[in-house]
């Protein structure tokens, strides 16, 4: 055996195995949404921590980063969706989505907007928010199969695979993808979609 090629990759006295990936040091979560005619709405990014530390995502993110009005960069304590999170993002997300084009004409007129089954989706709060801005939340049925959402059967494992080839690109350049790196991947990612 050639020396430093032998490689733990279990222990016995460990309960619980992890795998060590020296190409990637954080997670996020993405939220976004765009109207039929193929318009982006705006985008969300979820990070781990209690607070944005990078002063490329603090600011107006959506200017800097050629994303849609409404963008935002927000800082969770795991870097998924909570009730919390989601009252949060509702001011954002729906005054984006009544700027977007055609619909900021016509103010007066009521919207339909569609969202997954999460349940975090239903928070009174945040059902305020879209009802202030004259948006009506319809949401898919959360204990169904992926047949029964529309999104899910077929446009996120697109997006998800397009991802994916962006992200291994940014790997054959740089050595360690953080979740700042995720961030900017996603974003440009989804603009090319």
């Amino acid at each position: 055996m050639l020396a430093g090629a032998t490689k733990v990759i279990a222990s016995k006295v460990v309960k619980k195995q992890q795998i060590n990936k020296s190409d990637n040091k954080g997670t996020i979560t993405i939220a976004r949404c765009g109207l039929a005619s193929g318009v982006d709405g705006p985008r969300f990014f979820l990070v781990k921590g209690e607070k944005i530390d990078r002063a490329t995502f603090t600011g107006d993110f959506a200017a800097k980063h050629d994303a849609p009005l409404g963008s935002k960069v927000i800082a969770t304590p795991n870097a998924y969706m909570t009730d919390m999170v989601w009252n949060e993002m509702s001011k954002a997300f729906a005054g984006g989505v009544r700027d977007l084009p055609v619909i900021c004409e016509y103010p007066e007129l009521w919207m339909v907007i569609t969202l997954d089954g999460f349940g975090s989706h239903l928070q009174p709060e945040a059902l305020q928010v879209f009802s202030d801005h004259k948006i009506l939340v319809v949401k898919e049925e959360g204990d169904t199969s992926h047949v029964c959402q529309a999104y899910d059967k077929d446009v996120a494992k697109e997006d998800k695979r397009h991802h994916r080839s962006l992200l291994h690109m940014i790997r054959l350049e740089i050595d360690m993808v953080d979740q700042w790196t995720l961030v900017l991947v996603a974003n440009k990612a989804s603009k090319c979609l």
